[in-house]
């Protein structure tokens, strides 16, 4: 059968089909025509010629839908389908087509292509369908959102221009297609996609109301023809003839892409705050680990000492001139631990014990006589410039030990011939006070840490006795600024809201 030249294949289809009521197409595996049948003709009108793919010679067919049952059947099952042909803009003709696989020898030479004119009462059911179509791609072309129209066999037949315009899918590559082989249906949701319309099927075929309800939709992403991908609501609907049978279903799709930004967005937000918190409470706590270490190194130096002196008052030998040394330098140690305990305390609790008013220009020419004899012992200058007549609210004592702590750093970072000045100031209903220095001035990096647990520029420094300043300035609704520069000094700022006595 092999060696059979066309010719006599021709011959062998002609004595089997040529009275053949049907309309009987025989193509190649590439879909051009091997032989067709005088039914053929005078069903289509249209002048056929053997050699040339069907689809050219009868462009009115829904090209699509042929293709897909067209490759279904060289896979080698016979499939039937309806299939419309339209002769026209008014005259379609609904058609019943079936395909056989031609396998010899085990192998697919081709496809048989049956096509059958219906009967007057499927002429009838036909035309219904049809209208039925037609009133659904009426509906479904203007609509906003993306939606595929399938037939029974879950074919798409119809895609809306929504569907393309955001998806970038043309109907060509649309049409004819299962839903599974939908090209904006990503791999590896393929699986989502056939369960979800397996589950419809199944809840529309037992009348299922309450399992179809609970089927309303699907979160699934679709992927446009440039790669991007959509966050989209998906649901399958029946859609229903007059006479109550199914005839197709609706896909319809939703963007929410957007949404799910925002949520997104949303999310991180919170994310970044809750990390934000969580880091503040890590650093409260080295913080905390920072200063008590501090606190026990400062505290442990002085008891140790008195320790020692008074293992030493134990001793019968000691003389009374000795007694008494030992004895002043362990009260001087204790006082030294406590006043370090009490640094810490103000620190972390720096209570406002006496609020009153206070005139700063008569405060602060005291604190400068108070710290004049300290300079002239560091060979340092005090200069004041004082405006009268600025007033805050706050601790006298607390501004003193704040101010004082803070000019006496001032002093002992200069050398020899240093000046330390002190002005007040009104500048946008604030009082500034600025403390500067003309001594070894700071690093950026040191500037950075100044304030913190335990840092200092001293030698013997402990770095508290800063932090308790800055503790007790912000306590009266004082802000702090520093700049400094090294070898050529430190000027600390510190303004309060002005009170008007």
């Amino acid at each position: 059968m092999n060696n059979v030249d066309p010719k006599a294949h021709r011959n062998l289809y002609s004595l089997l089909f040529h009275h053949h009521p049907d309309a009987v197409f025989i193509l190649n595996r590439q879909g051009e025509l091997c032989y067709f049948n005088p039914a053929c003709a005078q069903l289509f009108g249209t002048r056929l010629q053997v050699g040339q793919p069907l689809t050219r010679c009868i462009h009115t067919f829904e090209i699509g839908t042929f293709h897909h049952f067209f490759k279904q059947a060289l896979k080698g099952k016979p499939f039937e389908f309806r299939l419309v042909n339209r002769n026209g803009e008014d005259n379609m003709q609904d058609l019943k087509l079936r395909m056989v696989p031609n396998i010899l020898d085990e192998t697919l030479k081709g496809v048989t292509l049956y096509v059958q004119n219906p009967t007057e009462e499927e002429r009838d059911h036909g035309h219904t369908v049809q209208a039925d179509l037609l009133i659904c791609q009426s509906f479904i072309e203007y609509h906003r959102d993306p939606i595929l129209l399938l037939d029974q066999r879950a074919t798409i037949v119809l895609a809306n221009p929504a569907f393309s315009k955001l998806l970038g899918w043309s109907k060509e590559k649309l049409v004819g297609s299962h839903i599974l082989d939908c090209p904006a249906i990503p791999s590896y949701l393929v699986k989502q996609m056939k369960r979800y319309y397996q589950q419809v099927v199944a809840a529309e075929r037992h009348s299922d109301i309450y399992s179809y309800t609970n089927l309303e939709h699907i979160e699934t992403i679709q992927v446009a023809s440039d790669g991007n991908e959509y966050r989209m609501l998906l649901s399958i609907s029946p859609i229903y003839q007059a006479s109550g049978s199914l005839c197709y279903w609706a896909v319809h799709l939703r963007n929410i892409t957007d949404k799910h930004l925002l949520e997104d967005q949303l999310n991180m937000f919170v994310l970044e705050h809750e990390v934000s918190d969580e880091l503040s409470n890590l650093e409260h706590l080295k913080t905390v680990s920072h200063l008590a270490a501090s606190i026990s190194h400062e505290v442990r130096n002085p008891l140790t000492a008195t320790r020692g002196f008074i293992q030493l008052l134990r001793e019968p030998a000691i003389s009374e001139d000795k007694k008494q040394l030992y004895i002043q330098i362990s009260l001087d140690e204790l006082s030294r631990a406590e006043s370090i305990i009490t640094d810490y305390l103000t620190f972390a609790k720096p209570s406002l014990e006496h609020i009153e008013h206070i005139d700063l220009e008569e405060e602060l020419h005291y604190i400068g006589e108070v710290i004049k004899p300290f300079a002239s012992m560091q060979n340092a200058a005090v200069q004041l410039i004082l405006s009268p007549h600025l007033h805050i609210v706050g601790d006298r004592k607390k501004l003193q030990q704040a101010l004082l702590n803070l000019m006496k750093n001032g002093v002992e970072s200069m050398k020899n011939n240093g000046k330390l000045t002190l002005s007040l100031e009104e500048e946008n209903d604030r009082v500034v006070i600025t403390i500067q220095d003309n001594g070894t001035g700071m690093s950026p990096e040191q500037l950075k840490k100044l304030g913190t647990p335990y840092f200092t520029t001293k030698e013997k420094g402990t770095g508290l006795g800063t932090m308790v300043a800055f503790s007790m300035i912000r306590s009266m609704e004082g802000e702090i600024s520093v700049s400094s520069e090294l070898g050529k000094g430190t000027c600390i700022t510190a303004s309060f809201p002005k009170h008007v006595n």
